[in-house]
C-alpha cells in the first residue's frame, strides 16, 4: 500500500502565510511567536517521512509546495494512485483568542470512504500523546472526493494554550509522527494479513 500525507494547508514562506484561511494560524504565543497551520503540518509530514525510512513503508507527500492546492487537485492527485491510503494532517482551532475548552486529537471520515474503519487505529495512538476527543463524520472535501481511503486528522488546538506549546517543539512533533507512524505500520500489518 502506498501512503499519501496531505499537509492540510498552505505554507509559510518569506515570512508570509501562504494559505488563504485567514485563520490557520494560533494567538500570539508566551514566547511571542505564531505557529502557522501550514508550516507545522508540513513539518509533521517530513518528520513522518523521516521516522519511516527504517520500516520500508511507501510514502508519498501529495502536496510538496509551500502553495495552498486546491482539494479539488489535491483528490485529483490521490485518486491517480491504486492502492493507497490518504491521510490529511491539520491542527484544528483559529487565531482569535485561547481557550481551554477543547484539546487533542479528532480523526474525522466520510460514510462511503473506506479509511472509516481504520480512524479507532490513528484516534487510539495519538491519543498516547494528545488527548482523544473521538472519531466523527463529517463531509470534509478530500475524504468526500477520494476514491482511496483518507481520514482527517485534527492534531490538537492551536488556540489551546498547552497543545500548541507541546505540539509546536521538537519533542511533540516527533512524538505525533511517531504514533501516526505506528498507526500506518498496524495497518499495512493488518492489510499484509487479509491478502495472505
Amino acid at each position: 500500500m502506498i501512503w499519501l500525507l496531505d499537509n492540510g494547508h498552505g505554507g509559510v514562506k518569506d515570512e508570509k502565510s501562504l494559505t488563504k484561511s485567514l485563520y490557520k494560524k494560533s494567538p500570539i504565543l508566551p514566547d511571542n511567536s505564531i505557529l502557522y497551520e501550514g508550516d507545522w503540518n508540513r513539518k509533521v509530514v517530513k518528520c513522518i517521512i523521516d521516522q519511516s525510512k527504517e520500516f520500508g513503508i511507501q510514502i508519498i507527500n501529495l502536496t510538496p509546495e509551500l502553495e495552498d492546492i486546491d482539494i479539488d487537485e489535491r483528490a485529483r492527485r490521490a485518486n491517480s494512485y491504486k492502492n493507497a491510503f490518504v491521510l490529511s494532517i491539520h491542527m484544528n482551532g483559529d487565531d482569535k483568542c485561547f481557550q481551554t475548552e477543547k484539546s487533542g486529537i479528532t480523526t474525522f471520515y466520510y460514510r462511503h470512504n473506506e479509511g472509516r474503519k481504520y480512524a479507532w487505529i490513528f484516534q487510539d495512538n495519538i491519543s498516547e500523546v494528545i488527548p482523544n476527543r473521538g472519531i466523527f463524520e463529517k463531509a470534509f472535501r478530500l475524504p468526500l472526493k477520494s476514491v482511496n481511503p483518507c481520514l482527517l486528522l485534527e492534531c490538537g488546538f492551536m488556540n489551546n494554550l498547552h497543545d500548541v506549546m507541546f505540539l509546536k517543539t521538537e519533542e511533540g512533533i516527533n512524538l505525533l509522527s511517531k504514533s501516526i507512524l505506528n498507526s500506518m505500520i498496524e495497518i499495512d500489518k493488518l492489510n499484509i494479513k487479509a491478502t495472505i
